[in-house]
This record gives C-alpha cells, structure tokens and sequence, in this order.
C-alpha cells in the first residue's frame, strides 16, 4: 500500500514539475513572438522620424532624440546573434553553446519583462504584508514641455511629492489632536500650495 502511494506521489510531481516546465516554455515563446512583432514594427515604420518630428515641433532637444534612437538601436539589436553572442564549451567533450547578448533594455518586452520581475521581487522584500494603494501622478498637460526641455525636472518632482507624502504622514498626529481640540485642519491645504509653488519653480527654471 505504502509503495503505491509512493509511487502515485512521484507521479505527481513529475507531472507538476512538467507542467511548470511548458508554462515557462509557453511564456519565453509569446514573449518572443511579441518581441519578433514589435521589431517588426520599429523596423518597417518611420517611428524615428516620427519623433524628430514630434521633437521639433514641442522644442525637445536633440539629446532627447539621442536617447530614443539609441533605446530602439539596442532593441533592435537584442538577441541577434550577429552583433555579438557568448560562447560556452565544455572541456570534456565537443558541445558548444552560444547565448546572444540581450540588450537589457526597459522596451524590449523579454529583457523588460525580466527588470520588471526582479524589480517586484526586491521591492516586495522591502514592503509590509498589508494592504497597498496605488497613487498615479500626472503632469499637466501645460506643463509637459518643461519636463521634455529637461527630464531632470521629474527627479526633482518626484523628491517635491516624496516631501508632500512625509508632510502628511508626519502630520497624522497633529491632525487628531485638532480634531480632537475642534480646531480647523489646514493640513490638506498646505501640500497644495507646496506642489503649485514646485510647479512655478519648475516653470521658471526651465524658463532659464
């Protein structure tokens, strides 16, 4: 009896162990289709030309450009054995094996999908097993050139929210005491004109 169960048992696993084996098959496949379509895409449209278009036409400086030419150059480039491989022998028999270099880039949807997932791992080391609320900031439509002249704007507008949150959270105390006291909250308020004034900040270094 022991021995069929047993057995039974190791059947399973090996069946899992198959079955996790053609997922991640399955997965390293439709990303490689999609990566193959996207390349596709980049190759056979005039997306550069595109953006230097959308660059004049907003005053976007060319090193902007630089940059997105550069993310597609090494998209393109990913994987293709041509432009550069690894290569693998053993030292007791004739076997080779050759890896393609990949571009390691955020557009590429294999090498961003790999970033993306050790990004999430790190970060759910770091975060409290509780329940979390997704916030999404956006630039206002007239401020957007700003950023596009110089995207070391958004550090900084990311450290000026960074200093908001703090503010808040520093604050709570504060707050239920007040509304304990009966007095007027003006927390709320303050961040408000904190991000408005980073705003003309902003506007008026890239102005300069």
């Amino acid at each position: 009896m022991s021995q069929d169960w047993d057995t039974k048992r190791l059947e399973e696993n090996k069946k899992s162990r198959i079955e996790i084996r053609l997922i991640f098959l399955y997965n390293i496949f439709m990303i490689n289709i999609t990566q193959n379509k996207l390349k596709y895409i980049f190759s056979n449209n005039n997306i550069l030309l595109d953006s230097l278009k959308f660059c004049k036409k907003n005053n976007i400086g060319d090193s902007h450009l630089e940059h997105i030419k550069l993310s597609i150059d090494k998209f393109l480039a990913c994987r293709d054995i041509s432009k550069g491989f690894v290569k693998f022998k053993c030292p007791h028999c004739p076997v080779t094996h050759l890896f393609p270099i990949t571009c390691k880039s955020k557009l590429c949807p294999s090498c961003g999908y790999k970033y993306s997932r050790t990004w999430t791992e790190n970060i759910q080391k770091h975060i409290l097993n509780i329940e979390h609320r997704h916030v999404l900031f956006t630039v206002p439509q007239e401020c957007r050139k700003f950023f596009f002249y110089d995207r070391s704007l958004l550090s900084k507008l990311s450290a000026a929210v960074n200093q908001v949150f703090k503010f808040i959270f520093h604050n709570i105390s504060r707050k239920r005491k007040r509304k304990f006291l009966d007095i007027p909250d003006i927390t709320l308020l303050t961040p408000i004109l904190y991000i408005t004034a980073s705003f003309l900040s902003f506007i008026l270094l890239a102005g300069t």
